[in-house]
């Protein structure tokens, strides 16, 4: 049947009424979500590579006029709120996907003259850019002189995955984009940087600029998620999902002042995995390409939405065909509907009392590397809906610890060696406890692991989870047999890395299955390169333009490893003397070092900077960056190297590995001489230092606030709902 004979079918279908009478039975079944990608003219759409997700201005302005005569078309959250009514009204919403220039230029006028709201998916790296997405740039690889090249790339990826292409499909560019879209984000890569020709500038894809977004944003157009590089995240790694879900998040949020809450799988493409990191990344709902209407029963997090394109409102003579905006609408009624199993959502937090017990934190003082997570992890949590409230053991009160840390905090100012009145103060700390009926009780640092477990079983706490950050270094035998004692009174332990989890089953008493690892996070905004402040503090060091600088950002202790450091300066500064060298932190080791530099005969050399409040600043003037400890859990220092850019040189202690990957070198710890010939050869390897550099900036996404605050709060939720 040609075109011409299945638009006389449903012309004569409609005449009948038919499409009328299936209209009010089918109505109430749900409500419908269109989605468009591109609206161009037709000299525009002729040349598109994409015109199988494109329609006219004109198609598009006879099918706003169609559907306001039949139904309200209504903001999203509006759609979505009344959908959930056992016999919901019948109305429908238009969604855009990825932000495309003709969104502003050629629709958005139009939704304007007929006075509708639009949502925007948004692939947030995108806006304001030229790029090509991947599946157009493999487009015109598959239709240029590099086909057969990228053919058998293609080949070899299906064969590998035990899926091999016939000939057919060889043959089928179509086919060959579809498997395309099925690769994963590095692959992806890896097939465009070996296909396409080198040298030359493909024609170029527009995206909408940040200030036409906001523009639209006064005129009933709502910008959610899709995002930040258009990523499938059906293929890729949970980290990966996450530092996408929640980038384009905190994008939004950043440029546009409000939170993302919904969002659109790129491509339509989900998975049960998928739909449960959008769950976890706090969307309330998202949106699929299936087809279908939405209703009481829909998956909130895997919702249809019916495609809109030339090719499926249009007749043969290229306009918009009423029958046909009738048939759209009947198929949306009739679509089967899927059933899935429901992701866990963060709501499990919502409300639970959460407390924190850490040894002490002293007023007027730096917060530690473990200080800084808790902040955080009380921050993360209290935005997923959790009361946290942190317990401080010992030490004297302070009026602005709550605001400090922020939350709530109780000083309990508790001495386990203090005999009967340490006995005294442990009972006034049990029966606070139990008559504020936390939820979770969390321990950190040696004596609240030791006693708190004990006392949160006590008071009825149904969550004890204990916390290791380092290697048990400082632990004795006997110390390691009363850490196993509590640890019969906990119910998880949460290490920052798997060498931590290694350590303190070798140190003490655990089972196995109790130990959860969860990185820490860094906000990698805040310590990206910054070429102002690089040159700014260069020159108030006094470097000049050939000098490398080599940093050092440490607490002034002797488990740093900052001896060997010196060392390790002073044989570097005999062969590269255009070497500079620091070391930011305070600590009690400070006279003690400034005394070994001097007779080093490294002043001037070597500079012990102290504490310094702008750290992102003076990682940017680095150009190498050193972690010399002896013994390490998972170095914050070292997260924001990476996070810096800069090419590393760490000892390979604790989490070092884990973090570094290969975006550094590892030596052995307590050998000067190793350090100093790694940091040698990347004084002397300038290519060697921007291939590292590349490398940790790449690693550093790994662990992403975003990424590792969602883990945090999904960890958290299954241990609750457990």
């Amino acid at each position: 049947m040609n075109a011409n004979q299945k638009l006389r079918l449903i012309n004569a279908i409609s005449s009948s009424g038919l499409f009328a009478a299936a209209d009010v039975f089918l109505r109430h079944r749900g409500r419908i979500v269109f989605t468009l990608h591109r609206v161009l003219p037709a000299e525009e759409l002729a040349t598109c590579y994409n015109q199988g997700i494109s329609i006219t201005p004109e198609s598009l302005d006879a099918l706003l006029a169609f559907l306001a005569k039949r139904m309200p078309i209504l903001d999203l959250p509006e759609l979505l709120q009344g959908a959930g009514a056992s016999r919901p009204s019948p109305a429908c919403t238009f969604t855009f996907d990825d932000g495309w220039e003709d969104n502003y230029r050629v629709a958005f006028p139009i939704f304007k003259s007929h006075n509708i709201p639009a949502t925007i998916f948004l692939a947030t790296d995108l806006v304001g850019s030229h790029q090509l997405l991947p599946e157009e740039r493999i487009s015109r690889v598959l239709n240029g002189p590099d086909r057969a090249r990228c053919v058998d790339m293609l080949a070899g990826f299906a064969t590998a995955w035990n899926s091999p292409l016939t000939n057919q499909d060889k043959a089928d560019n179509a086919a060959l984009a579809r498997f395309y879209k099925l690769f994963p984000f590095d692959e992806k890569m890896k097939v465009l940087d070996a296909c396409e020709e080198k040298g030359t500038t493909p024609a170029k894809s527009s995206f909408m600029t940040w200030d036409q977004v906001r523009e639209m944003q006064k005129h009933r157009f709502r910008f959610e998620s899709h995002t930040r590089r258009h990523l499938n995240l059906s293929v890729n790694t949970r980290d990966l999902m996450m530092t996408e879900l929640i980038g384009s998040k905190e994008r939004l949020q950043q440029e546009l002042g409000r939170t993302s809450e919904y969002f659109a799988y790129p491509n339509g493409m989900y998975s049960d995995d998928a739909a449960q990191a959008v769950a976890d990344a706090g969307y309330r709902a998202a949106f699929t390409t299936d087809f279908g209407a939405i209703s009481r029963a829909s998956d909130r997090c895997r919702l249809p939405r019916m495609h809109l394109a030339d090719d499926v409102v249009n007749g043969p003579d290229k306009r918009f065909s009423s029958p046909r905006g009738q048939l759209l609408l009947t198929r949306s009624y009739l679509a089967k509907r899927k059933t899935f199993a429901k992701p866990a959502q963060k709501d499990a937090l919502a409300g639970k009392r959460i407390l924190f017990m850490i040894d002490i934190v002293y007023k007027d003082h730096a917060l530690g590397g473990t200080e800084l997570q808790i902040r955080e992890i009380i921050k993360t949590l209290a935005a997923a809906g959790a009361q946290p409230q942190l317990c401080i053991a010992s030490g004297e009160p302070w009026e602005s610890a709550a605001s400090y840390v922020g939350c709530p905090v109780y000083f309990a100012r508790f001495d386990p060696q203090a005999r009967l009145f340490g006995l005294r103060k442990a009972f006034r700390l049990f029966k606070w406890m139990r008559s504020h009926r936390f939820a979770v009780v969390q321990t950190f640092f040696a004596e609240s692991n030791l006693y708190g477990p004990v006392l949160a079983r006590l008071a009825g706490i149904p969550v004890v989870i204990g916390s290791r950050r380092n290697l048990n270094y400082w632990m004795s035998p006997f110390r390691g047999f009363m850490q196993g004692c509590a640890n019969l009174f906990v119910t998880h332990i949460i290490a920052n890395a798997q060498a931590v989890v290694d350590a303190a089953r070798n140190s003490e008493f655990f089972v196995g299955s109790k130990a959860v690892v969860l990185y820490n996070g860094i906000d990698i905004e805040r310590f990206r390169r910054d070429e102002s402040r690089r040159v700014s503090i260069r020159t108030g060091l006094g470097l000049t333009g050939q000098m490398i600088l080599v940093g050092m950002v440490s607490n002034l202790r002797p488990v740093k490893g900052l001896h060997d450091f010196i060392e390790a300066a002073r044989i570097v500064a005999e062969q590269h003397p255009e070497a500079r060298f620091v070391i930011i932190g305070e600590g009690p080791l400070q006279q003690e070092l400034e005394s070994l530099i001097t007779r080093l005969n490294l002043a001037g050399k070597l500079r012990l900077l102290g504490r310094q409040e702008d750290i992102p600043g003076f990682l940017s003037a680095f150009d190498i960056a050193v972690q010399s400890s002896e013994s390490e859990g998972f170095s914050n220092s070292v997260l924001e190297y990476l996070a810096a850019g800069l090419p590393v040189v760490a000892t390979n202690v604790g989490g070092n590995a884990e973090a570094i990957g290969d975006a550094g070198v590892l030596i052995p710890t307590k050998d000067p001489a190793s350090l100093a010939s790694a940091i040698a050869s990347l004084i002397a390897d300038s290519g060697k230092r921007m291939s590292l550099s590349v490398a940790a900036a790449l690693r550093a996404e790994k662990f992403a606030l975003a990424s590792t605050s969602a883990r945090l709060v999904e960890t958290y939720s299954r241990i609750l709902q457990a």
